[in-house]
Parts: structure tokens; sequence; C-alpha cells
């Protein structure tokens, strides 16, 4: 009887190691998967505002100089537009998390929020980016070509854009999310 008992105890005791060292690990991978996911953003962001910024005065001389009025909106639309980036992308920022000074729990349901957010705006991606680049390039080339494959370059740059980041979002954003899903129901237990 004695020989069960220890038996018994000893096999509740090394599940229970089991558990807390695979919590343990869970936590080690979702955080260097977070880590990741935040410097790929970074550079992201940092591009795109480069990008924005350096297109605003470009664009913004060409609307001033230029005498062609769809050259004229097409650039007013693309300084509007890059505008509309650099906000977006900013506005999505805010709800990055603060810091490891919190709890856990805290701590993930911070990500789990900007992880949201991203998602967000990868979702929303046709509206904030896509369509009103795509209007504004179509004023341009106007102004600039009759051209019809330029139109089509367009088009199937437009379809490209929407579909890396749909796939950015299936591939990167959407497991991350189940995984703190599921971090955090795990600290619920």
């Amino acid at each position: 009887m004695l020989d069960d008992e220890l038996k018994r105890l000893w096999q509740q005791a090394s599940h229970e190691e089991v558990v807390r060292y695979n919590k343990t690990r869970l936590l080690d991978d979702l955080n260097k998967e977070l880590k990741r996911m935040e410097k790929g953003l970074r550079n992201r962001d940092i591009r795109e505002v480069v990008a924005a910024i350096a297109i605003v005065p470009a664009f913004g001389f060409i609307a001033y100089v230029k005498g062609d009025i769809f050259l004229i909106i097409g650039a007013i639309l693309l300084v509007l537009t890059c505008l509309l980036i650099i906000y977006s992308l900013n506005r999505a920022r805010k709800y990055e998390p603060k810091g490891l000074d919190t709890s856990l729990r805290d701590y993930l349901q911070q990500q789990k929020t900007f992880v949201d957010q991203q998602a967000k705006l990868l979702q929303n991606v046709l509206y904030w980016y896509i369509l009103p680049l795509f209007v504004s390039m179509l004023f341009i080339v106007r102004g600039l070509s009759h051209e019809i494959s330029a139109y089509a370059i367009m088009v199937f740059l437009a379809i490209g854009l929407y579909y890396l980041n749909r796939e950015a979002l299936k591939k990167d954003l959407v497991p991350l999310q189940e995984k703190l899903k599921a971090a955090l129901e795990e600290l619920e237990e």
C-alpha cells in the first residue's frame, strides 16, 4: 500500500512539473514570437513613414509646378493618402504594450489588444492604403500618360498588395492572436 501511494505521489508530482515546464516554455516561445513581430512591425512602419515623408514634398511640388489638372489632383490626393497612411500606422501604434512592469496577465492582454489592432489594420488595408493610393495613381498616370499598360500595371500592383497583406494577416497575426488567447485562457485556469 505504501508503495502504491508513493508511486501515485511521484507520478502526480512529475506531471505537475511537466505542466509547469510546458507553461513556461509556451510563454517563452510566445514572448520570442511577439518580439519578432514587434520588430517587423516597427521596420514596416519606419519604411512606410519615411516613404510617405519623401513623397509629400515631391508630389506637393509637382502639384504646384505642373499644369495638367489630372496630375495636380493626383499629386494632392497622393499627399493626402500619405498623411492618411502615417496617421493610420501611428493610431495602431498607440495600442503597443507599455512594458513588463505589469502582471503577466495584463501584459498578455496588452499584447493581444496590440496584435488585434494590427490585424484590424491589415484587414482594412484595402480602404486606408490600397484604394487611396490606387485612386491617386490613376489621376497621376492619366496626367502623365494615356497608355493602357500603365493602368494594367497599377491594377496588378494593387491586387498584389492586397494579397500580400492578406497573407501576412493569415500567416503571422492570426496564429499569434490564437496563441495569445490560449495563453490568457491558460492563466485563467
